[in-house]
Parts: structure tokens; C-alpha cells; sequence
């Protein structure tokens, strides 16, 4: 008979890799954001610093831009502030070019790490079926606890799916409010200000309304995702217990 934990080595490794893809996910969603941030820093500083330096270019050039400061004569003075702003923007220009490279560099390592990674989730769902068949079959007072966790997640995920499909209806139902709010308002026979003011009370009061409804829900499924993830953090804690005796305890029992 095959030794009862032989799925249990094979079923935590796999649980560690999952949860380092995850962080790894996580990590890269918030370099990616991080980068697409950096990315319009870095050209506002490099339109910034081209600017500084078209002005220095203008003061100290002897064509007319440069002629009519020094006749105006406050050339110096707008020349010298002129060459203090360039010199910050070309720090700032070279700061934001560094710190976008550094997220690329963090970015494109982030997703080196996750490729080995890449059909861990597929391996860790079998692992974790065959480690709870296994527990299953054992009848143990845990394979009871493993039903009842089971069946909780089974529920979870029904209410989840509801709860995701009841949200786009009434994202649909809001996008409806606006969009008949945009036509009532282009009908010419609608063009007076009583019927516009009515109108526009009804749809706003729509709209307030569906939004509410729509961060109600919202608020429920952010609940509901964050139950059935401590319930498969449990399902995974009773799984990755050894329950069961080795060859050597079985062979020489006290």
C-alpha cells in the first residue's frame, strides 16, 4: 500500500510556489503602475528641462529675443535665474530618468521570477485534490472538518458568481440612467425648462441611486473574496498537516 503522506511533500511545495506567483503578480500589477507614473514624470521633466534650456539659449543668443532683454536691461538678472532653472530641471530630468529605469530593471526581474512559475496553479490545484482525496478516504476526524470547508467554499463561490453578475446589471442599469439622461436632453420636444429640470432630478436621483447600490455591492464582494480566501488559507493549513503515521511508526508502534 502506498505510504498514505506521499502527495503531503509534493503538496507543500507546490502551496509555496502559488503563493510566491501571487506575490510576484501583485508585485509586478504594482511596478507596472509604478513604470506607467514614472513614465509621464520623466516626460513632463524632460519637456521641463528642454524648455529651461531654449531659454538659456534665447538670453544668451544675440538675435533679437536676446537684443530686447539687453536693451529692456534685465538681461543678467533673467539670464542667471534662467541657468539656476535649467540646472534644476536637468536634476530632475536626470532623477526621473533613473527612478523609470529602476522600475523597468525591478519590472522585467519581477517577470523573469514569475516564468518558471507559470503553470504552478494548474499543478497546485491537482496536488491540492489528491492530498484532500487522500485525507477524504482516511475517514480522520479531520476529513470531517475537510467536508464542512469544502462545502463552505462551494457556497462562497455560488454567492461570489451571484453577487459579480448582480453588480453588472446594475452597472448596466447605471450606464442606461446616463445614457437616456444625454438622449431626453437632445430631443427637441423635451427643450423646456420644467421638463429639462424634471428630467435632470429623475436621472441624478437614477444615477445616485444605481451608485450607491453599485459600492454596496462592491463592499459585499470585497468581503465575500476576502472570506473565501481565508477559507482556502485554512483548507490549506488542514492539508498540509502530516495526519498520518510513517512505515516506521507503523511497523513499531509504542
Amino acid at each position: 500500500m502506498a505510504y498514505q503522506n506521499d502527495d503531503l511533500l509534493a503538496f507543500r511545495q507546490l502551496r509555496a510556489q502559488a503563493a510566491r506567483k501571487k506575490q510576484l503578480e501583485t508585485q509586478r500589477a504594482a511596478l507596472t503602475d509604478r513604470c506607467q507614473v514614472l513614465s509621464v514624470q520623466a516626460e513632463a521633466c524632460r519637456k521641463a528641462r528642454q524648455a529651461a534650456e531654449q531659454e538659456v539659449a534665447t538670453l544668451e543668443s544675440k538675435g533679437p529675443m536676446g537684443l530686447l532683454y539687453t536693451i529692456a536691461g534685465d538681461k543678467a538678472k533673467r539670464l542667471d535665474e534662467a541657468r539656476q532653472t535649467l540646472r534644476k530641471a536637468r536634476a530632475d530630468d536626470q532623477q526621473a530618468s533613473w527612478d523609470l529605469a529602476q522600475a523597468q530593471v525591478d519590472l522585467a526581474q519581477t517577470e523573469r521570477s514569475l516564468e518558471p512559475l507559470a503553470g504552478c496553479d494548474s499543478a497546485f490545484a491537482a496536488a491540492r485534490q489528491a492530498r484532500a482525496t487522500t485525507l477524504q478516504a482516511a475517514d480522520l476526524p479531520q476529513s470531517r472538518q475537510l467536508r464542512i470547508l469544502e462545502e463552505a467554499l462551494a457556497q462562497g463561490e455560488d454567492w461570489f458568481q451571484r453577487l459579480t453578475d448582480l453588480c453588472a446589471q446594475c452597472r448596466a442599469v447605471l450606464d442606461a440612467a446616463r445614457q437616456t439622461l444625454r438622449l431626453a436632453e437632445r430631443v427637441e420636444q423635451f427643450r423646456t425648462p420644467s421638463t429639462l429640470a424634471l428630467l435632470q432630478d429623475a436621472a441624478d436621483l437614477t444615477v445616485q441611486q444605481q451608485q450607491k447600490l453599485d459600492q454596496n455591492l462592491t463592499a459585499l464582494l470585497t468581503g465575500m473574496e476576502e472570506r473565501q480566501t481565508q477559507l482556502e488559507q485554512t483548507l490549506d493549513d488542514l492539508l498540509a498537516q502530516d495526519l498520518f503515521p510513517s512505515p516506521v511508526e507503523e511497523a513499531f508502534p509504542d
